[in-house]
């Protein structure tokens, strides 16, 4: 809020509104509303309070850049009495380049100064009066220009508006920038050829006339407006309208013109040119233009669809060829029809022959292509267009691993895949196998896919796979699944790892007093202490010094070789199979006692497993025997 002075000076205003007056302003200002703004009356007297003030709203005004000459939108200001005391609005002081701003009226009551009319507005306190500013530019560049708004109180308020002005960018566009008519009869008229004119300038354009050059009566407008005709149109940028030109000639001659639209943002003109004929030429058309098969299965051969040729020219007309062509030209089969297009036979004016389309996908989706025909009479192009529905067998995921697992288990942890028709017609499953170097370890848990029921496009099932390794390593396989939307395989694999156990070994011997020339039997004793079977269990034991190798006693699943007897090396057994948990194995180890001069006998044996085995200490056993009579 601006404020020049906080009294309220009556005779300033006595100066504006004439004496006789005076005296029925403070009488006819008690009765005034506050919620709208007034005007001063005749007779009517203002009250005073001791806070005056004036505030606009808002204080400065931006408009968008514009053309030269051309107005822009408006923007709207409010002033407002924002005091505790009536004024009446004394000047608005225009400054800078006001002559380019123009002020409209708005829903609010206008701001007039006592300098324009003796009907001045008043504004009670909260009262509003506003209105609307809008630039002209008359010159490029910024355009800027000041409003203080004065009271009678002596307060004052500024409002700025600023705008730029730049020259106008583009001008009217036509499409076609020309049209030939070709050939037509002399005395007849074409059909109406449309041509758009676009405003593609940064200003508005008001379309004028539209006129055409040398044989008007030649080239005229035509019918079959379908947006908006031209002439004496307003266009914004962007905007179009359109113009439709005919072709009439009166002789058997060439003509060439011209049409013009014109506008205060400058003219366009289109070329226009046709030939006028006594005798029509050949002239070959194709009923109809375009053919759609729908859906139909690949393999499938859909019912044949008819073509007409037919000469609608003056002569008579020769087909040159007749092919199918485009991508899938292979989808689409071409015969003759009831009436055979003949090569080598003309057809005479208005005569028409027939030819057949069907079509037999070879494979899936959207299927297009086109039927040409080629002549004297011109060329036709017919499209051809068909879903092929095929049924797509796909696996979710394509890869399954069942990481490590105990080899001869029966049991695993069971792994889940998808199957699933992604394919546009019903599916139907034929085989499932597993093939690779180790498919037989892998094998069915479960399905809710079946070979008699068909999956609709979309649909899916469930395959759940177990694995038994039957050995250690990697081992690796595929599911194949067959179906009539292909063949899958799914990669699988396992890593066979043997099962953590815990083997034992004992050894006794007997007598405890070895003689000299007498046997020493020994009792080994192989448990397996650990949780799960043993795999590959194997004894080794030296015949221990001044002894040699008498005999051995093994059961039956335990195989082993020795020294002759009376020789001397190591006893060496493996177990077939595997040793179960808590299983023992029991092996009786004779040797003879020789001289040695020695005073004990002592045995170590070592017991061994190709599965993990938690603990090594007890692999281990030694007896120590006393010899008693050596030599």
């Amino acid at each position: 809020m601006l404020t020049r002075s906080s009294s309220f000076r009556l005779g300033a205003v006595a100066r504006l509104i004439p004496l006789a007056v005076l005296a029925g302003l403070a009488a006819a200002c008690a009765d005034e509303p506050t919620s709208a703004p007034t005007r001063r009356a005749a007779g009517q007297a203002l009250r005073t309070t001791s806070t005056p003030g004036i505030t606009i709203t808002p204080n400065s005004l931006q408009s968008d850049s514009g053309v030269v000459l051309t107005q822009i939108e408006a923007k709207e200001f409010t002033v407002t009495n924002t005091g505790t005391t009536a004024f009446v609005l004394k000047a608005i002081v225009k400054g800078g380049q006001f002559m380019d701003f123009t002020m409209y009226k708005s829903t609010l009551p206008r701001c007039i100064p006592n300098t324009e009319s003796s009907d001045a507005t008043y504004l009670k306190p909260g009262e509003t009066c506003g209105g609307f500013l809008a630039l002209t530019p008359s010159d490029t560049g910024l355009r800027t220009a000041t409003w203080t708004f004065e009271t009678t109180t002596g307060e004052s308020g500024v409002l700025t508006m600023s705008g730029r002005g730049v020259r106008r960018i583009g001008a009217l566009a036509a499409v076609p920038s020309a049209i030939d008519f070709g050939e037509q009869l002399a005395g007849t008229v074409t059909a109406g050829q449309k041509v758009t004119i676009t405003n593609t300038s940064n200003a508005n354009v008001n379309v004028g006339t539209v006129t055409s050059g040398p044989y008007a009566p030649i080239f005229a407008p035509g019918s079959g407006f379908t947006y908006k005709p031209c002439g004496y149109s307003a266009l914004a940028p962007g905007d179009s309208c359109e113009v439709f030109w005919a072709f009439a000639p009166g002789q058997a001659q060439p003509y060439s013109g011209w049409m013009s639209v014109k506008s205060d943002g400058g003219a366009v003109a289109v070329a226009l040119k046709g030939t006028g004929i006594f005798k029509l030429p050949p002239k070959l058309s194709v009923a109809p233009t375009s053919i759609t098969f729908g859906s139909l299965l690949v393999g499938a051969t859909s019912d044949a669809q008819k073509l007409t040729l037919t000469n609608v020219g003056g002569d008579n007309l020769t087909l040159a060829s007749i092919g199918l062509s485009g991508a899938n030209a292979a989808d689409f089969l071409l015969a003759d029809g009831g009436i055979p297009c003949k090569l080598s036979v003309p057809l005479a004016p208005n005569a028409s022959c027939e030819l057949s389309v069907a079509f037999n996908p070879i494979s899936g989706g959207t299927r297009n292509a086109a039927l040409d025909v080629k002549s004297n009479g011109g060329n036709v192009s017919v499209t051809l267009a068909g879903t092929a529905l095929q049924p797509v067998l796909a696996a979710s995921p394509t890869s399954i691993s069942f990481g490590n697992q105990f080899v001869f288990r029966t049991t695993s942890t069971q792994k889940n895949f998808t199957l699933t028709n992604v394919g546009s017609a019903k599916l139907t499953l034929s085989h499932i196998g597993f093939l690779g170097p180790n498919g037989q370890d892998f094998a069915l848990a479960g399905s809710t896919c079946s070979y008699t029921a068909s999956m609709l496009p979309g649909a899916s099932c469930e395959i759940t796979l177990v694995v038994t390794p039957t050995g250690t390593g990697l081992r690796t396989g595929e599911l194949e699944l067959v179906s009539d939307g292909g063949t899958v395989k799914v990669a699988m694999s396992v890593t066979g790892v043997l099962p953590p156990t815990d083997v034992a070994l004992s050894i006794g011997a007997a007598p405890s007093l070895a003689i000299v020339g007498k046997p020493l039997t020994y009792t080994l004793t192989m448990r397996n202490v650990g949780p799960n079977e043993a795999y590959d269990v194997r004894l080794a034991d030296a015949i221990p010094s001044s002894t040699s190798f008498a005999s051995i006693s093994a059961p039956s699943d335990v195989q082993c070789t020795t020294p002759t007897v009376g020789g001397t090396g190591t006893v060496s057994c493996a177990l077939n199979g595997t040793l179960a948990s808590g299983e023992v194995r029991t092996i009786t180890l004779v040797v003879n006692v020789l001289s040695g001069g020695r005073t004990t006998i002592s045995n170590t044996a070592t017991l061994s497993t190709a599965s993990p085995d938690s603990q090594s200490a007890n692999n281990t056993a030694t007896v120590t025997t006393t010899l008693y009579g050596r030599k």
